[in-house]
């Protein structure tokens, strides 16, 4: 279990204490994790799944499932692979006009500033 999060952590370019930060786990349990070899809780392991972009199931057991793939060919953004739900996103983002898009940007750049990750107003030009 933990060789996927440690592929995970190379397909996404991204070291482990990044991960824990961006999703509020310590540090000792991904070591212990690693040096015991437990098992991680669910609520951990939804957190890991969710910020990788893959199911619960691959990252307890790296079994591909359709959802879970992040192909080779997969659009990059700063470098790192989407995962296919980032790339249905985008997507749905690109077919939506007018009120939809500017609703989606605007709805995108307040969860960016309330978890502090973009300052206010950067994508808000973007809705042309």
């Amino acid at each position: 279990m933990y060789e996927v999060f440690l592929a995970l952590l190379t397909a996404h370019r991204v070291d482990a204490a990044t991960v824990c930060k961006n999703v509020g786990v310590s540090q000792s349990t991904i070591s212990n994790w690693k040096n015991r070899h437990n098992l991680i809780s669910a609520d951990i392991g939804l957190k890991l799944a969710a910020y990788f972009g893959v199911s619960l199931d691959y990252l307890y057991t790296g079994a591909p499932a359709a959802e879970s793939r992040i192909s080779s060919d997969a659009p990059a953004v700063d470098g790192v692979l989407m995962s296919p739900s980032e790339s249905a996103l985008v997507r749905g983002f690109r077919k939506a006009v007018g009120p939809v898009r500017k609703a989606m940007l605007d709805m995108a750049n307040d969860a960016l500033e309330a978890s502090g990750a973009r300052s206010a107003g950067s994508m808000r030009d973007q809705s042309a």
